[in-house]
């Protein structure tokens, strides 16, 4: 996918994205990642994806890449490393490098979200990325609370297995290392079944990697048998808090012991390594240790089957008011001290994103009107889970 004359360190691309990745969002739109923040290249209702990765946008974002130009729809990883130290384009970068293609790239990582159901309503999500979300993005518009967060009407996207399969029949899947399910629940979503089953079929599943992004309320046995033939399987649990304020992000059955029933299920796999992703922000950070108390007791259950030390690196940027800079700067340095003497997790992350300038008025005063509504929707009052929000709340 890379021009010959370009096969030289000096000209390796500012980002491999386009030349050894490709996402299907949940409205079946195509995109080189999760971060490209721009228009889709095409979408699988109306395109083939063989035509999308071939077609003459595709190949000017490779080349605008080749030039070392940061493309405008770029600008969550840039602003992410500036905030973090961290950012998917990085992650692209580290990939190529694992799988041996940093000077000839090929397509070795699929990202399939392919549909928004979920059984859960996360605070920080939307009807984008979860079916839960659609009579809470209709009761935001009633309240005229506009709101950025979404890019489609809400609605629930079909699936459709047997055209998505079709597609990549239609294109070389011979390099793919690397499978990232997402969503949506993955769990829920037919197509991620189904992919792994044509790959199956193909005798790939031995060669591939298998990342799953997952809340893990969701058990569908049916996949045991297909994660055990694939190389390796990384599960991402998403994990906001414990007890009530996991209900009050995630509005939904996934309490702990809903998500120690999934692991330990998926303990059963031999070639399985489960962790917790937590969401960082405003309504958590301030009880990010009983996570790690929590983390660890799962983790001396199943010491072969999850990583030991946890990190705390995904740091909710969108919606704006949901970024821990909306917190005063006097919050914002005592929970920087607070955070400092944790030394049994990694929070490095955390603590530069609380040390970035505060957000402003405009932002605050967002994230105050947001809460106040999902406290209405949720019929539970954060500042009274989190006495230490009830300040910031006026």
């Amino acid at each position: 996918m890379m021009d010959a004359d370009a096969n030289s360190v000096s000209n390796r691309p500012l980002c491999y994205a386009p030349f050894t990745s490709l996402l299907i969002d949940t409205n079946k739109g195509v995109r080189p990642c999760c971060s490209w923040h721009g228009e889709y290249f095409g979408n699988l209702h109306t395109d083939k994806l063989s035509d999308i990765i071939n077609s003459k946008s595709w190949k000017g974002l490779q080349n605008k890449m080749l030039q070392h130009e940061w493309h405008p729809a770029c600008h969550n990883c840039k602003e992410r490393e500036l905030y973090t130290g961290t950012s998917v384009r990085l992650g692209f970068q580290e990939n190529a490098a694992k799988y041996e293609v940093l000077d000839n790239p090929a397509l070795i990582e699929v990202e399939l979200n392919s549909s928004n159901i979920c059984n859960l309503a996360c605070i920080h999500c939307s009807s984008d990325f979860s079916s839960s979300w659609i009579p809470y993005e209709k009761k935001l518009a009633e309240d005229q609370f506009a709101s950025s967060r979404t890019k489609f009407l809400p609605q629930q996207f079909i699936q459709d297995p047997p055209k998505t399969i079709q597609d990549f029949k239609e294109v070389d899947s011979a390099a793919i290392k690397l499978l990232r399910f997402k969503g949506g629940e993955p769990f829920m979503n037919k197509e991620a079944k189904q992919l792994l089953l044509f790959l199956d079929e193909q005798g790939r599943l031995p060669d591939i990697e298998v990342e799953i992004i997952t809340n893990g309320s969701v058990i569908d046995k049916d996949y045991l048998p297909l994660l055990q033939r694939c190389k390796s399987v990384k599960t991402h649990i998403s994990i906001d808090g414990i007890n009530e304020i996991q209900k009050y992000i995630r509005f939904g059955n996934s309490s702990t012991d809903r998500i120690e029933s999934f692991i330990s299920f998926f303990s059963q796999l031999n070639n399985i390594q489960m962790e917790p992703l937590v969401s960082v922000m405003p309504y958590n950070v301030f009880r990010l240790h009983p996570i790690i108390e929590w983390w660890t007791a799962i983790h001396a259950l199943y010491p072969s089957r999850t990583i030991a030390k946890m990190s705390f690196n995904l740091l909710v940027m969108q919606p704006e008011y949901l970024n821990v800079n909306v917190l005063s700067d006097e919050t914002r340095a005592a929970l920087v001290k607070k955070l400092e003497l944790i030394n049994d997790a990694d929070m490095k992350h955390v603590i530069q994103a609380l040390q970035a300038p505060y957000a402003g008025a405009y932002w605050h005063t967002r994230f105050v009107q947001y809460t106040r509504l999902m406290n209405e929707y949720r019929r539970m009052k954060i500042e009274e889970i989190v006495p230490e929000l009830a300040p910031e709340l006026v």
